[in-house]
């Protein structure tokens, strides 16, 4: 994967590589006794994955940068941005004393403000609704940009959301 990257930063002349998932999947424990690592656990598959980015940053010498999918605190060293579909969805959190959360949605970007400086976040989980509103699209921009992320999107399927207001 360090190769294909090397080639499609230095020849291909791109700016960036993107990892999909390779942020977002949680680690599997391994009991193969031929992978040298401890059974069941440890941090292997965290070391596997950093090596493999470090490996790219060497190649493409710094002259672009490294993006995988999902906020992950273990590889804020090895990874430029983190594509941050999941981190703008609503939740219902409740202020304190607060009896119905059933319409209070909030989102807080305790995410990005505690690694900011640390990491770059981009994107938004975006579909086909936001796109034909321009309001919806401008507070779906609006509040990247307030979350600290770079404004951007990324569609998880075209259909229309019903639940999407401005």
């Amino acid at each position: 994967m360090a190769n294909t990257s090397e080639r499609i930063i230095n020849d291909l002349k791109f700016d960036g590589i993107y990892y999909d998932q390779i942020a977002a999947v949680p680690p599997t424990p391994c009991y193969d006794r031929s992978h040298n690592h401890p059974m069941g656990g440890g941090h292997h598959w965290q070391k596997g994955n950093s090596a493999l980015f470090q490996e790219t940053r060497n190649k493409i010498d710094n002259k672009g940068f490294i993006m995988s999918e999902d906020n992950n605190e273990v590889y804020i060293g090895d990874v430029d941005i983190f594509l941050t579909l999941f981190a703008f969805r609503r939740a219902n959190i409740p202020f304190l004393g607060q009896k119905d959360i059933s319409q209070t949605y909030k989102i807080v970007p305790a995410y990005q403000s505690i690694y900011d400086g640390f990491a770059m976040f981009a994107g938004a989980e975006l579909n086909k609704t936001y796109f034909e509103n321009p309001d919806i699209f401008a507070k779906k921009m609006g509040g990247q940009f307030m979350m600290g992320t770079q404004m951007s999107s990324y569609g998880m399927g075209w259909e229309v959301n019903p639940n999407v207001s401005a």
